[in-house]
């Protein structure tokens, strides 16, 4: 039986500023990727008739829509190479900013091993040079107190200083700054003119924040397509957070046309690059119809959001081994991976778990339980 995971239209969620979808039958979850605890739980129901006669109704959860609105809020990192300028000669005249190079690598050196001092001594004569790299490294310094005291103000003047010269980074961080107020008055539409201009700079971080402005309205008018032409941008530079939001806007049909084979299209990027999240959606999609007769596949993904801790793809990857959909048909194995959502606050799981233990040997429900207990979440 297939199920339809599409929804009729999406919301966002007046509880975390995701986005949510709401639709006839068909309910989807909000979930802050990564602020957990944000997260409200709705089901479908799925029917299906098991082996020994039973009318087994299971509990499923619906598609993950991330916003993931907080990655505006990054942590900025400082810059470790100086772009054109590892050829002999450099670009400066008489190859004057070679010598930039020793000791800018010099202070990303001491950065990294913690000595936080001697970066700033190695930066701080090139960026009163006018390095821009360096001025934005002394940035993140101040910014973060590495090796000071925390001095927004600070940080903004040396963002500023490299901004003036172009750097995309220095000038996506000074729309950070006017966005939250850090070192500034706040000033969420300055912040999203800063981050139009780091987009049209060609960084894809910027072009990201963009989207989420258009699409939250934060900065600017909230406007769908404009969201979708900002996250395509900075999805087609490998972008993974905008790989994962192009996906749910085009699963959803918010500001484009509705639809499934882009939306899988962009999951699998993002899932391809690591996202529990995104292997769950995609997987989802396949088991849908997006793409035929790819149960198999849809399980391997459905099993690596389920090992990384993605709890609605343990409770659907219990359902998969319970129907043998993709994978050999086994309840013992359904029931540890109901177990191990349940205990992980899936109350679907819970009921799941619940509903087949009924059914099986005793011995086999020790033998479950005995191995979700021995479960660890993996990065990957």
């Amino acid at each position: 039986m297939r199920e339809d995971i599409s929804p009729s239209r999406i919301n966002v969620c007046s509880c975390c500023d995701r986005i949510g979808k709401i639709g006839d039958e068909n309910h989807i979850i909000t979930f802050f990727q990564y602020l957990p605890g944000y997260r409200k739980h709705m089901f479908r129901i799925f029917r299906t008739i098991v082996p020994v006669g039973v009318f087994i109704t299971f509990l499923l959860h619906a598609p993950v829509a991330v916003q993931a609105a907080e990655d505006i809020i990054r942590d900025g990192g400082i810059l470790d190479e100086l772009p054109g300028l590892e050829n002999p000669g450099g670009s400066g005249a008489d190859g004057e900013e070679d010598d930039y190079v020793p000791a800018f690598d010099l202070g990303v050196k001491a950065y990294r091993n913690g000595d936080y001092q001697k970066a700033i001594d190695q930066w701080q004569d090139l960026a009163d040079g006018e390095l821009a790299e360096a001025q934005y490294n002394l940035g993140v310094i101040h910014e973060y107190g590495r090796g000071v005291p925390r001095d927004p103000e600070k940080a903004v003047f040396w963002y500023a200083l490299a901004a003036d010269q172009k750097l995309p980074e220095a000038v996506n961080n000074l729309g950070r700054m006017y966005t939250l107020g850090i070192g500034v008055d706040k000033d969420e539409a300055e912040g999203f003119q800063y981050y139009r201009e780091a987009a049209n700079l060609g960084l894809a971080d910027a072009a990201y924040n963009v989207g989420i402005g258009y699409l939250t309205g934060l900065g600017t008018e909230k406007n769908d397509r404009q969201a979708v032409v900002w996250f395509n941008k900075a999805a087609e530079k490998n972008y993974l957070p905008a790989q994962y939001n192009l996906a749910a806007l085009y699963a959803s049909g918010r500001g484009a046309q509705k639809n499934r084979k882009r939306a899988a299209f962009w999951y699998k990027k993002a899932a391809d690059q690591g996202d529990g999240f995104a292997r769950y959606n995609y997987a989802l999609l396949l088991l849908s119809g997006a793409e035929k007769n790819n149960h198999a596949i849809a399980a391997g993904y459905m099993a690596k959001a389920a090992k990384q801790g993605v709890v609605p793809a343990q409770n659907q990857l219990g359902v998969m081994y319970f129907r043998g959909q993709g994978v050999e048909k086994d309840p013992e194995t359904a029931l540890m991976w109901f177990e191990i959502a349940a205990q992980l606050g899936s109350e679907k799981a819970q009921k799941n778990k619940t509903m087949i233990a009924r059914m099986m040997p005793q011995k086999s429900t020790r033998r479950a339980i005995k191995r979700a207990r021995s479960f660890r979440v993996t990065s990957n």
